[in-house]
Order: structure tokens, then sequence, then C-alpha cells
């Protein structure tokens, strides 16, 4: 089994809307990304490259999002909520 780690390097709130900046490791692989959420609009999340300029979301969340389609979580939300218990 793959182990899977997540940090958030930085947090910034308001009183309707949070960005987080969040690295992860999914199956040896380090992640970078942005997470945005607000009350009007939802979740949106940009991933990173090691000098900070957007990149292409993996195909394995694609994959991931399909398989949550019919009342399942997105991805963006189910990473906010293994943050929200890390930063708890």
């Amino acid at each position: 089994m793959q182990e899977t780690a997540i940090a958030i390097t930085s947090v910034q709130k308001q009183e309707t809307a949070f960005c987080k900046q969040i690295r992860f490791t999914h199956e040896g692989q380090e992640y970078s990304a942005l997470l945005f959420w607000d009350t009007h609009h939802g979740y949106d999340m940009t991933f990173l490259d090691d000098g900070g300029k957007w990149v292409k979301q993996p195909a394995w969340v694609d994959e991931w999002e399909e398989s949550q389609q019919h009342g399942g979580e997105s991805f963006e939300y189910t990473l906010d909520s293994l943050t929200e218990e890390i930063s708890a």
C-alpha cells in the first residue's frame, strides 16, 4: 500500500472564502495545488509545478471524479475535508 502525505503550506481565509496551498503525495508522486472555495462559486483547484506555474490536472484526478459521480464527493471537497482535519 502506498503512503499518502498531506501538508498545508499556507491558508488565506476570509468570511466567505478561503485559499489553501497544499502539498501532497499520491502513489509516490508529489503534487502542489491551490484549493479555493467561496460561498458563491464553490470549489476550484489549480495544480502547480515546482516554479508555481499552473499545470494540467493529473489524469488520476479525472478518473477519481468520474468514479464518484451519482452523488459522490468532488476531489476538491475530499481534499478540503482531509486538510480541515489537519488544520483543526
